[in-house]
C-alpha cells in the first residue's frame, strides 16, 4: 500500500536499531540529510516512529557537480514542512569545497567524517548516526566505516552507524512519506542552472532512477485505484 500504510522503512529501521542493541529505549540520533528523498524519509521516519532525540545535519558540498545551491533551496522547502507535520528536532549545517576532479572522494565518506565532527561539537554522546544510502557498493561502506572509526580513536565510545534504507526498494522509500513531501525533495546530481532557477539534467543516474520510480508509482496507483 501507499503512504501512510507502507511500513517497510519503519520495520527496517527497527531491525537496524535492534542490531545496534537499541530496540526500544530513548536514544540520541544524528541524521545526515541532503534534501534527497532517501535522507528525508529517514529523518521523518525517526521523528514519526521513535522517541529519539533527533539532530539533523546537512553538509553543503561545493564541487564540480554544482548541486549545493539547489540542495540548499530544497531544504528551505523540506525542513519547514517537516517541522509543521512532525515533532521538533534540531538542525545544523557545514560546508565543504573542492573544485577538483570528482570532488575528492565518496560523499558517504565525507558524510561520516562530518558526522564525527558534529558529534564532537555537539558535546554529548550520540547513540546512532543514520545515513540514507541505498544499495551502495560494499567498498563504499568499508571506506566510510573506517573514516568514522578513525575519528574516535581518542574517544572511549563512538556512535553506531546504521543505514536502514540500504536494502530497500525506491518504491518502498518513496511511499514512506506523504506525496507532497516526496515532491519537495531533489535527486539530480548535476543540475542545470537556468536564470535564477535549476532544472534536473534528466541524464544522471539519480534522474533516471527518479523517472523510473515516478512511472512505477503511477502504474501502481492506476492499477489499485489508490490516490
Amino acid at each position: 500500500m501507499l503512504y501512510p500504510n507502507n511500513t517497510a522503512v519503519k520495520n527496517n529501521l527497527y531491525r537496524s536499531m535492534e542490531r545496534a542493541y537499541l530496540p526500544k529505549r530513548i536514544a540520541k540520533s544524528l541524521v545526515m540529510i541532503s534534501g534527497g528523498l532517501d535522507s528525508v524519509v529517514l529523518l521523518t521516519t525517526l521523528l514519526a516512529h521513535t522517541d529519539h532525540e533527533v539532530h539533523a545535519h546537512h553538509v553543503e558540498i561545493r564541487n564540480t557537480e554544482n548541486r549545493w545551491e539547489i540542495e540548499n533551496r530544497t531544504l528551505e522547502r523540506v525542513l519547514p514542512y517537516i517541522r509543521e507535520h512532525y515533532r521538533p528536532f534540531t538542525y545544523s549545517t557545514s560546508k565543504y569545497e573542492l573544485m577538483m576532479g570528482m570532488g575528492g572522494g565518496l560523499d558517504m565518506t565525507l558524510a561520516m567524517f562530518m558526522a564525527a565532527r558534529v558529534t564532537c561539537a555537539e558535546g554529548t554522546f550520540m547513540d546512532l548516526v543514520h545515513t540514507g544510502h541505498v544499495r551502495a557498493n560494499p567498498y563504499e561502506y568499508w571506506e566510510a566505516a573506517a573514516v568514522h572509526t578513525a575519528c574516535y580513536v581518542n574517544s572511549r565510545t563512538k556512535p553506531m552507524w546504521i543505514a536502514p534504507l540500504s536494502h530497500l526498494s525506491k518504491f518502498d522509500i518513496y511511499n514512506a512519506i506523504p506525496p507532497q513531501l516526496a515532491d519537495l525533495t531533489w535527486s539530480c546530481r548535476t543540475p542545470i542552472e537556468i536564470g535564477n532557477d535549476y532544472q534536473p539534467c534528466l541524464t544522471c543516474h539519480a534522474c533516471k532512477t527518479r523517472a523510473e520510480l515516478a512511472k512505477e508509482v503511477e502504474l501502481f496507483r492506476a492499477r489499485t485505484g489508490v490516490a
